[in-house]
């Protein structure tokens, strides 16, 4: 793969991973147990006659890494999303690099037969998204079974359809940060080069999209309560006891977004929420210094890149000087980077928030996306 201009991508994505030979899987598999990348391969299929279906195999494998696709699941049931990204994947190979799919693998074909549609337009001209087929396969799958490699499904009309698990269920979740950010500079160097790898890299992930629940965290994090002592509650009453009351201080928040490229994929999603709070200030986009500052009112940026060698120190820095002046409210200070940063030299005295894809900070509060 790594010498054929199409595909190079792949190829350049797998060889990141240690090889493994195993019986454990009929075909191939990527695993990320111990935090280690390993692609499990079974020789008898890979000394097949079937060559097409080797390379689509492996071209699948890497496609889940290339997607990420275990951290875009958020609180979705983890063997359906593995399914519906399976045929967003296995739909765009074929369309992107004309590879096509064993026939008897988990297809689109399969969505039609269970009632997805009854539209004969192509899957690639109607812009299917995972989102939508896991959204059908929750409403209308009743039970999964598999056994030796084939997954038997009967939907609640009484229906059975069959196919063949190729591979396993694959999860990121514990693989090496760094091993993650090599497979990212993979993934951008060839989305920002253009052809059929760079069309597949944007078609994918606009097909699965990302998820993380910025807003359910940071709510959370916004409404911790503190208490007033030099007063006591006056609607909680108990003899010989003292409860103090409750306050609900006035904040605002400041942002800070590494602007390297790696964080891209959700930096839509954290302004989006971050820009509609009544208490927000404004948001400073960086990589070795403060590219732009976006206040309150500001339009938001179409897209901005960075050069790598990020520094969050000038945001920092800046927000020490932030809390000598802002003196009517609490401030909040939340950063979205993927921790591969220069050392921090300074922090402010109030704690900052970290949404990282990567590496944790050193003195802040790291929340991992995955």
């Amino acid at each position: 793969m790594l010498i054929n201009y199409d595909l190079r991508l792949f190829g350049a994505v797998l060889v990141l991973l240690k090889k493994s030979e195993t019986d454990t899987v009929d075909t191939a598999a990527v695993s990320a147990g111990h935090g280690e990348g390993t692609l499990l391969y079974n020789r008898a299929f890979l000394e097949s006659p079937e060559f097409k279906d080797r390379v689509f195999v492996m071209m699948h494998e890497a496609s889940h890494l290339i997607l990420a696709s275990m951290s875009r699941r958020g609180n979705r049931e983890k063997v359906l999303w593995n399914y519906a990204t399976d045929i967003i994947i296995n739909e765009l190979i074929r369309d992107n690099f004309g590879v096509m799919p064993p026939e008897d693998c988990l297809q689109y074909k399969f969505l039609k037969d269970a009632g997805f549609t009854d539209s004969d337009v192509p899957f690639t001209a109607r812009s299917v998204t995972a989102d939508e087929v896991y959204t059908f396969m929750v409403s209308a799958i009743e039970t999964i079974n598999e056994k030796d490699g084939i997954v038997e499904i009967r939907l609640k009309t009484g229906k059975k359809l069959r196919f063949r698990s190729y591979g396993e269920g694959f999860d990121d979740e514990d693989m090496d940060p760094g091993l993650k950010e090599k497979i990212g500079e993979v993934v951008r160097d060839h989305r920002d080069a253009g052809g059929k790898s760079g069309t597949f890299i944007r078609r994918l992930t606009q097909a699965a999209g990302v998820y993380f629940p910025f807003a359910d965290i940071l709510r959370k994090y916004f409404d911790r309560r503190e208490y007033d002592f030099s007063r006591k509650n006056r609607r909680l009453k108990a003899e010989g006891t003292f409860f103090p009351r409750r306050k609900n201080p006035r904040f605002r928040v400041y942002a800070a977004i590494d602007v390297s490229g790696s964080c891209f994929d959700y930096t839509e999603m954290f302004l989006a929420y971050i820009m509609a709070l009544p208490e927000f200030e404004e948001v400073d986009f960086f990589d070795t210094g403060i590219l732009k500052t976006m206040k309150k009112g500001d339009t938001m940026p179409v897209r901005m890149n960075g050069y790598g060698g990020t520094d969050l120190n000038p945001v920092l820095e800046k927000w020490k000087r932030l809390e000598a002046v802002v003196q009517d409210a609490k401030p909040n200070f939340i950063v979205l980077t993927d921790g591969y940063i220069a050392p921090v030299q300074c922090l402010p005295r109030t704690e900052v928030l970290v949404f990282t894809t990567g590496i944790e900070i050193a003195g802040c509060r790291n929340i991992r996306i995955r």
